[in-house]
């Protein structure tokens, strides 16, 4: 590269900054809050936004590329503009709007008071409340000049500028002047009567998929838990499927297994199998083989055997927003389907992990019965009532061939006595 070439180019670098790509997550948390802030309203005529747009998103990036806080007056697109010397997650950037619309922005007026806000945050305002909905998509952009993150988002509707943004009409309820288009009303907001989203999943939130359930079906301290070894695009194809029906309940026809979970907004991988084995540790009876219906529900006890059922091997998962009921749907797809009236693993007082691992899965490794090639590292967890910690040394391990496990704490196993395989085998039938 010429030399000159070079400094021009770094100058161009600092004068112009850097695009900021935004993650699938941080797309669907765009939509996601825009419908929440637009339903504070209450107005009986907002709509939903129902999809992203990867058109709205490059024009969106465009303008944000300017560094300038000003929307073009020549754009048939709608646009907000948002600056931060952070970066701000989607509903920080967008509860900022709406305080700017609580403390400032005045209906009967359809103005901002000067003093609280200025003609571009007031303009923010009218374009995210503005009722048209529909199709969106947002951008962010490092600047230099100013220093500053710069967020955009575009949408197909330009909010007119002389004209109230919304319906509040006294005493209607909302949704009550929706246009034929968005003909259902869902969390106070119009909507399309097929409103559904899928929602990609990053490589690492599959890799963290596939990670935590290690780490939970670690902490059974079980004789017979398997790892997951793979992600399998085959199993998350089948998933997205389940989650798309936007049911929790599992179908009884098909020979994978699955489990469900449901929540109003999104949570990372880990919160999601958090909260599995919290249903696990209140609710289900090992013994008994059965959940506390006072404490959870049937589907949920499903889900706890599902997912701690002991075989191992490939995983899928998948996320979908779902319209009806108004949450985000999250399904994992397993080869191996629990057995609904059989204990998900093997509990055997005494015994330690990986002592009953099948012969496809020999290997000890962060107390889970692996294949020889997998490797598995979860991060520390606490230590769980009735788990034995974690043995430091991997070891090749066979039915019984316990003798030489170690313990964190240094503390030599011994080998089961006779009285103890009698036990096993007893507990086996």
């Amino acid at each position: 590269m010429h030399p000159s070439f070079a400094v021009f180019a770094a100058l161009l670098a600092i004068v112009g900054g850097q695009a900021i790509p935004l993650s699938t997550l941080e797309q669907a948390e765009f939509l996601t809050e825009h419908n929440k802030i637009r339903a504070r309203t209450g107005s009986q005529n907002m709509e939903c936004f129902t999809e992203w747009s990867t058109s709205l998103a490059t024009a969106a990036a465009a303008q944000a590329a300017r560094c300038n806080l000003t929307a073009p007056t020549n754009d048939a697109n709608g646009y907000f503009f948002h600056s931060s010397s952070d970066r701000l997650t989607p509903a920080e950037i967008l509860e900022q709007i709406w305080t700017t619309h609580t403390i400032a922005y005045e209906y009967l007026q359809n103005n901002c008071d000067n003093n609280l806000a200025t003609d571009n945050e007031c303009a923010n305002v009218r374009q995210v409340l503005w009722y048209e909905g529909g199709e969106i998509g947002c951008a962010k952009h490092q600047c230099a000049t100013p220093s500053a993150i710069i967020t955009v988002c575009a949408y197909t509707a330009r909010a007119v500028p002389h004209s109230r943004p919304y319906a509040l009409v006294p005493n209607f309820q909302p949704c009550t002047l929706c246009r034929s288009s968005f003909p259902v009303c869902r969390s106070q907001l119009c909507c399309k009567s097929t409103t559904t989203t899928a929602i990609p999943l990053s490589t690492l939130e599959q890799a963290e998929f596939l990670t935590q359930h290690n780490i939970i079906r670690a902490r059974t301290g079980s004789q017979n838990m398997e790892c997951f070894t793979e992600w399998s695009t085959s199993l998350a194809s089948a998933a997205a499927a389940q989650a798309a029906r936007c049911n929790l309940t599992a179908p009884t026809n098909d020979a994978n297994g699955y489990f469900f979970h449901s929540s109003s907004h999104h949570l990372t991988p880990a919160e999601i199998l958090e909260q599995i084995w919290q249903s696990y540790i209140i609710a289900y009876d090992y013994l008994q083989n059965k959940c506390d219906n006072n404490l959870t529900t049937d589907n949920e006890c499903a889900n706890v055997r599902q997912m701690l059922w002991h075989e191992g091997g490939e995983i899928g998962c998948a996320k979908h927003q779902c319209a009806t009921p108004s949450t985000i749907i999250t399904v994992c797809a397993y080869r191996a389907r629990a057995v609904p009236h059989s204990r998900p693993y093997a509990l055997i007082p005494n015994f330690p992990p990986c002592t009953i691992c099948r012969s496809s899965f020999p290997v000890c490794r962060s107390q889970l019965c692996c294949k020889s090639t997998t490797t598995v590292t979860p991060s520390p967890q606490p230590p769980q009532p009735g788990n034995t910690p974690a043995g430091k040394n991997e070891r090749t391990l066979t039915t019984f061939q316990a003798s030489s496990w170690k313990r964190d704490s240094g503390e030599k196993i011994s080998k089961p006595k006779p009285s103890d395989r009698l036990k096993l085998l007893t507990f086996m039938r």
